[in-house]
């Protein structure tokens, strides 16, 4: 029994915190430059199908880039030019966030 216990305990922390997923219950290590990286991966990954499924995963990708957005300390760390802060979230809103429940089509 106790090898069968120390198997679960090591193949769900692999399937946790092993850099190459996106699951949602991963560790979240991420600051604002890391995040987007992370969004552009996974939208790239969807694009070529190796995401099946657009929500939850890259959805809760883009609701944590927002979440960095929504911040004012934001303003100090990034510069966004030639686009505006808002011009950013309506962008993760619209394509990342409120329309793609279910969704399957390309970003």
């Amino acid at each position: 029994m106790k090898n069968e216990s120390t198997k679960y305990f090591f193949d769900k922390t692999f399937e946790l915190l092993h850099r190459k997923t996106f699951d949602t219950y991963r560790v979240s290590l991420h600051n604002p430059f890391t995040i987007f990286d992370e969004l552009d991966k996974a939208i790239i990954k969807f694009n070529k199908k190796r995401i099946k499924h657009f929500d939850p995963t890259v959805t809760s990708i883009g609701i944590e880039a927002k979440g960095f957005l929504d911040n004012s300390f934001i303003d100090d760390v990034f510069h966004f030019n030639p686009f505006s802060k808002k011009h950013l979230i309506d962008v993760l809103e619209s394509k990342c966030i409120k329309n793609q429940k279910g969704s399957t089509e390309e970003v």
